[in-house]
């Protein structure tokens, strides 16, 4: 779903804030695909994506598994985020300057049921981007 465009030629994502329609309690959990490279061995890679939400601990846990390269299928590291926080619009954690361990996402639809980020691990030699749902 899109929204009116703000400007004209610009279209927004209808994005719930979390703010007061965020849950307080229990927690929920997203499956989704990882597309990314890694520059140190000039290769791309997909993966599985899962999200899990404490909305007690205002957290979440990420984790990219079977992650396999796309051309030969050999298998590579998990990569996971732990402890990421909440954001106003999403959740966030780490800094792409830091060169290192950094995510950011935002979810999107209704009641949250879909989100969408980019990533960057291992000093920024690998990246990617990520979709999940409930």
């Amino acid at each position: 779903r899109w929204r009116r465009p703000v400007k004209s030629g610009q279209l927004q994502p209808a994005v719930d804030k979390l703010g007061p329609h965020a849950p307080r309690s229990g927690s929920a959990t997203w499956r989704g695909v990882i597309v990314g490279g890694d520059v140190t061995w000039n290769e791309a890679f997909l993966g599985d994506a899962t999200l899990r939400a404490d909305f007690v601990a205002s957290e979440i846990e990420i984790a990219f598994t079977n992650v396999h390269e796309i051309e030969t299928g050999s298998s590579r590291n998990s990569i996971s985020f732990n402890d990421v926080p909440f954001a106003s619009d999403g959740f966030a954690k780490g800094s792409r300057r830091s060169g290192g361990h950094y995510i950011e996402g935002t979810f999107y639809g209704p009641y949250h049921a879909e989100a969408g980020g980019v990533f960057e691990t291992d000093r920024a030699t690998k990246f990617g981007a990520f979709g999940v749902g409930r």
